[in-house]
């Protein structure tokens, strides 16, 4: 689901409360953890060159209830960073090694540094953002109504076995992946904004009640989604969070599938 696997490369997807899928296929869910989390990034023992890290910020996704959303993504490749935030409305700002930059929709942008050299190039186009570097390495993500963000990391084979993060390590077995964000807490932040206050009101342990889980399926079920897992996944967002966006997010991600 939300995945496409070639020989050469691999594809994988973060969204919502949020609900993953490691590089080698496995499925996993955090709604609690709230902070920066490192995503995919080469070990230190690897040798694998250019190295990068890829980072995603999670919040608190309700102002009373509980459940967790990505809002932030940071790429670091080699000496240069590029971050981008998500908020309401599909609105993004953009980062370059610290400094606002501004990035034009529907045009592929250079993103260039002070020596003069270009680390990776941005494609606006709406609510979906592609930052890609030179060797194949690209985080795509997607702005939400809501403030929530899509992030897809994309690798080259070359780097197979030779990350680590939530999104796993990349060695063709799903079950040695250790997809906890707490176990994947990011030991210094790329983003260079502050984390937002989380709200007094929000529970990390928040629990619905059946009659909230059953509402939220029915609500999921008459955005018109059909797959069971997606109706599963859609009913945890809806009931933690109280926000039916969710629905036509994940209907919407249902059909590009």
């Amino acid at each position: 689901r939300n995945c496409r696997t070639t020989r050469r490369r691999r594809r994988r997807r973060g969204r919502g409360d949020p609900h993953i899928r490691s590089l080698d296929g496995k499925p996993a869910s955090d709604t609690s953890f709230v902070g920066d989390v490192v995503l995919s990034k080469t070990k230190s023992s690897s040798g694998v060159s250019p190295s990068f890290e890829v980072q995603a910020r999670t919040i608190a996704a309700s102002k009373t209830k509980g459940g967790t959303m990505f809002s932030a993504v940071a790429f670091k490749h080699t000496g240069a960073k590029f971050e981008a935030y998500c908020s309401s409305g599909h609105s993004y700002s953009f980062k370059h090694n610290g400094e606002s930059t501004t990035v034009k929709d529907g045009k592929k942008t250079p993103i260039v540094n002070s020596d003069g050299n270009s680390e990776f190039t941005v494609t606006k186009n709406g609510k979906m953002v592609v930052i890609k570097e030179a060797g194949g390495i690209t985080v795509t993500t997607g702005c939400e109504a809501n403030g929530a963000l899509t992030v897809i990391l994309e690798l080259p084979g070359k780097y197979k076995g030779k990350v680590e993060g939530v999104l796993g390590n990349y060695n063709d077995n799903k079950n040695d992946d250790d997809s906890k964000f707490v176990d994947n807490e990011a030991d210094t932040s790329l983003f260079s904004e502050d984390e937002p206050t989380t709200p007094a009101g929000w529970k990390s342990d928040y629990q619905p009640t059946d009659a909230e889980k059953s509402a939220a399926t029915a609500v999921c079920k008459r955005a018109g989604l059909t797959v069971e897992a997606d109706i599963a996944f859609c009913a945890e967002d809806v009931a933690l969070t109280g926000d039916e966006t969710w629905a036509s997010i994940l209907k919407a991600s249902e059909e590009e599938d």
